[in-house]
């Protein structure tokens, strides 16, 4: 037996549905159908990137010669595996509140020297496009 709010809530999608049937057309009720999916499909792609993507401002002029302090950033969350040549986003415990930005030289159980103005890897002189305007010109010898 059906309670009197299921009749009530029974009876008025009906009349909804008879007004929609009276009112609007078939173009009409294709115009609704297509712009509640495309409601639905921008709040989805605003969904995935609030949670995967953060826009940054640059806090210091650590990677000036790269990025200058105050630019915006859009930093990807969790990219997965960090290789060399990476620029990485973190905070350190002691100043939660600032985030840092550097880029990756060495990966875990590498030596890292700088001698002069070369960057040693494991003993070898790393020569890229980026050591070079980090560090300026080096040669190796």
């Amino acid at each position: 037996m059906k309670t009197a709010r299921h009749v009530v809530t029974n009876k008025f999608g009906a009349y909804v549905a008879r007004f929609l049937r009276r009112v609007m057309s078939k173009k009409g009720k294709a115009l609704i159908i297509v712009a509640a999916a495309l409601f639905l499909a921008l709040a989805g792609t605003a969904a995935y990137f609030l949670v995967y993507y953060r826009l940054v401002n640059a806090p210091t002029g650590s990677m000036a010669n790269t990025i200058i302090p105050g630019d915006r950033v859009l930093c990807v969350m969790g990219a997965g595996e960090i290789k060399r040549g990476d620029i990485v986003i973190f905070k350190l415990p002691e100043d939660p509140k600032v985030m840092y930005m550097h880029r990756v030289i060495g990966l875990p159980g590498e030596t890292i020297q700088v001698k002069g103005r070369r960057v040693f890897v494991n003993g070898t002189v790393v020569i890229t496009a980026w050591t070079a305007a980090t560090v300026g010109p080096c040669r190796a010898s």
